[in-house]
């Protein structure tokens, strides 16, 4: 499939594949939430140090009380303000 993103007013058309019916589970596979259709990306400009730790969290005043558990992953999916239910089912 062909995209047009259009970031900061600079338009890129770009060749993707699409996945849908994708789910991801919170850390303990007890909450589970279906995607809306994914865009791939061979390769996304993040790495670990963008994963948020627990000292980061006072920072930001509206995750006060969240906690998250530390984890040595890589970053492979990265989710828009278009799945709106995640922060509802994960936090």
């Amino acid at each position: 499939m062909k995209i047009k993103l259009d970031t900061m007013g600079v338009a890129h058309k770009l060749n993707k594949h699409t996945i849908e019916g994708l789910e991801v589970a919170d850390l303990n596979s007890y909450d589970f939430i279906e995607l809306p259709k994914i865009y791939t990306k061979e390769n996304m400009p993040v790495s670990q140090t963008h994963i948020p730790t627990t000292e980061d969290i006072p920072r930001w005043s509206h995750l006060n009380g969240v906690s998250l558990r530390q984890t040595d992953s890589e970053v492979g999916i990265l989710i828009a303000n278009n799945v709106p239910g995640v922060a509802e089912t994960f936090i």
